[in-house]
């Protein structure tokens, strides 16, 4: 079943993504989930840490915290190239959504494992009423562990969306470059990119700027021209 792209169309991120892989329109929707999603997480991890007994160790914490801490400073920046700049680079995007997919599914996973009955291993990580009365991991409900490694599995899920979708549109540029190089027509894998510089002193490849509208080519326009009026009016009272 063919996917239609985001409806929204100011939640519909960098052009070229959904020009060469329309379903890639939701990853901006996405990363606004993870952001949220993070944000709950930082909570809930505060509350985990200061339910834990004992002194705290950087494992005990890379979950809990640091982990949605990454997952938040990441968003961050993400929805920043993918909603206002709206040039967000495909291969940045697949290998920082791969790193913390395997992250979230790790952490998730190992929790799911050290806290079945027949593991003994790493019980700090386990709520208090799964260690056998045992003095050890944090003071807090199972009910609230299953929430914090369901939130961390659906994290990893959305991460692996972002980087399916950031893989395919990495592809299909690596492709439109090899199509719209020199050496094309004479069988040679890699030719030239064709760049040409644009508003805000961005430099783009000739494929990309023709998919821009005209709104987005006069916006940069006008920034452009916006960011040379301050430097002369800067050049002329340094002068």
């Amino acid at each position: 079943m063919k996917i239609p792209p985001q409806p929204i169309k100011a939640l519909e991120g960098d052009p070229r993504w959904t020009h060469i892989f329309p379903p890639s329109s939701y990853a901006p929707v996405i990363v606004i989930t993870l952001l949220f999603l993070s944000i709950i997480q930082i909570a809930m991890g505060a509350v985990w840490l200061s339910r834990l007994g004992g002194e705290l160790a950087f494992a005990l914490v890379l979950q809990p915290l640091i982990l949605p801490c990454l997952s938040f400073f990441n968003t961050v920046p993400s929805l920043h190239l993918h909603l206002y700049t709206r040039t967000n680079n495909p291969a940045l995007a697949l290998s920082f959504s791969a790193i913390l997919a395997v992250l979230y599914f790790v952490s998730a996973l190992l929790n799911l494992i050290v806290c079945t009955p027949s593991t003994s291993t790493l019980r700090s990580e386990c709520p208090r009423a799964h260690n056998d009365s045992l003095e050890q991991g944090p003071d807090i409900s199972p009910a609230f562990w299953d929430t914090c490694v369901a939130l961390w599995l659906v994290s990893a899920v959305g991460y692996t969306l972002v980087a399916g979708a950031a893989g395919v549109v990495w592809v299909g540029t690596r492709r439109m470059e090899r199509m719209d190089g020199p050496g094309a027509g004479t069988g040679e894998r890699e030719g030239a990119i064709r760049t040409r510089g644009i508003g805000e002193g961005k430099r783009v490849r000739d494929w990309e700027e023709e998919m821009l509208t005209e709104e987005q080519r006069a916006e940069r326009l006008r920034k452009a021209e916006e960011k040379w009026k301050k430097v002369i009016k800067h050049g002329a009272m340094a002068g």
